[in-house]
């Protein structure tokens, strides 16, 4: 008898299978990875639509405090931000009108080439970050011994408040880092 020929069938079987599940484990994690890249795209629109929605309802001198929920990113961070249409450097999503973006990066390059944009009624338009920056070296006596910093609307991945405030005809979605708030109160004391 020759046994060496009657394990073939066996092992070709077996490995058969290791091919098999192989092949499908490999094709569940694309197709879960693709699920989440489309859930990434899909949260960065709707989040667009519903920021648009809520600002549109504004009359002139209204304001209002807006919670968003955010979203993690796969890579790159997402960013909220405006383009006025006399902004030389805006997306052509944004060509001769007011917009608002949510964009895989803070350049308008990353709002032309991964963003979406949303036209804004609006004469003009301001999406901005507070931050504070407190200088840690002397100043002189007149010199403030800070400086804000305006920066775009960073989504993350949590709760994120921010105010829409419709003045004059510009419309202003502000977002205040709690360092900003805190420098605030303390000013205020």
């Amino acid at each position: 008898m020759n046994k060496k020929g009657e394990d073939l069938p066996k092992n070709t079987l077996g490995t058969v299978l290791a091919i098999v599940a192989t092949v499908m484990l490999i094709a569940g994690f694309f197709l879960a990875y693709m699920k989440l890249k489309d859930n990434e795209m899909e949260s960065a629109q709707n989040l667009v639509e519903k920021i648009k929605a809520r600002a549109e309802l504004l009359s002139q001198g209204d304001s209002i405090n807006f919670t968003i929920q955010g979203f993690k990113p796969k890579t790159n961070p997402w960013y909220l931000m405006g383009f006025d249409k006399t902004m030389p450097d805006r997306p052509d999503a944004c060509f001769l009108k007011n917009c608002i973006c949510v964009c895989n990066g803070a350049n308008p390059i990353d709002c032309q080439n991964k963003g979406f944009c949303r036209e804004i009624n609006s004469e003009r338009i301001s999406v901005n970050t507070l931050d504070i920056e407190i200088f840690d070296y002397p100043v002189e006596d007149d010199a403030p011994d800070h400086r804000v910093l305006y920066l775009p609307i960073e989504i993350k991945p949590n709760l994120i408040v921010l105010e829409i405030t419709r003045e004059d005809n510009i419309l202003y979605i502000t977002h205040y880092t709690p360092e900003y708030k805190d420098y605030l109160k303390t000013e205020n004391e």
